[in-house]
């Protein structure tokens, strides 16, 4: 594995989506300090951020074994992920990766010798008797698109730490059809109340994306927005 790079500020999978969206969003997007958000948009991306926490809660619950990886500073997370991958068969939490100053952090990994399953969420509902990611040429429709573009994003970052791994990316995702058997689940999830995970599993879609994110990553499909491509 390449070594951790000192960087402090590395490129992250949020300055990569501005990146692809507008150089202009970038700028900005790099100097949060500088150019906070603006505070109408403040409860919107608060918004956001519940839902997503949620929905890390409930693909945790279906892996009790998991460990959390608890250092937030890229470089120290990257290692902390570093020793706990020494293992054969690993769980992790917030698995953080840093090659040549790429930074990639995922919700859940599980990691079976050279097999890696590397799952990433979305709080988008999905059907899964319905919907689908592409079209009949196998072309990806719009709304998915900026998800599986990131996506990919990760899975190169993972991909140039470990060359050798066989990686099985899964988007995860609210399934739009399932009903929860729990009352009251959003308050048992945040007291921390003991749940059993087959009854949370079914909430969510996990979608196998592979070839999606290959496309990205053979060049079939672009990384930038047609608006400002060159």
């Amino acid at each position: 594995m390449s070594a951790v790079q000192p960087e402090s500020q590395p490129f992250t999978r949020h300055l990569f989506s501005s990146a692809c969206d507008c150089p202009t969003k970038l700028f900005y997007k790099a100097q949060p300090d500088t150019y906070p958000e603006k505070k109408e948009q403040l409860p919107f991306l608060a918004h956001i951020r519940y839902n997503k926490r949620q929905l890390r809660q409930l693909l945790q619950l279906c892996y009790p074994q998991g460990i959390h990886v608890k250092e937030r500073d890229y470089q120290k997370g990257a290692r902390e992920t570093a020793d706990l991958l020494k293992e054969e068969y690993a769980i992790i939490f917030h698995a953080s990766f840093l090659n040549n100053n790429l930074f990639a952090r995922v919700p859940v990994l599980e990691k079976d010798g050279n097999r890696v399953r590397v799952f990433h969420l979305k709080t988008k509902a999905f059907n899964p008797k319905r919907h689908s990611l592409t079209d009949r040429n196998q072309n990806l429709h719009s709304k998915w698109r900026g998800y599986i573009r990131n996506f990919a994003y990760l899975s190169y970052v993972i991909g140039q730490n470990h060359p050798e791994w066989k990686l099985e990316p899964y988007l995860v995702l609210p399934d739009k059809t399932a009903t929860a058997e729990i009352n009251c689940l959003d308050q048992k999830l945040s007291n921390g109340y003991k749940i059993d995970p087959k009854k949370v599993s079914k909430l969510l879609a996990f979608v196998d994306v592979q070839d999606q994110i290959n496309r990205f990553l053979s060049g079939k499909e672009s990384i930038v927005e047609e608006d400002w491509r060159l």
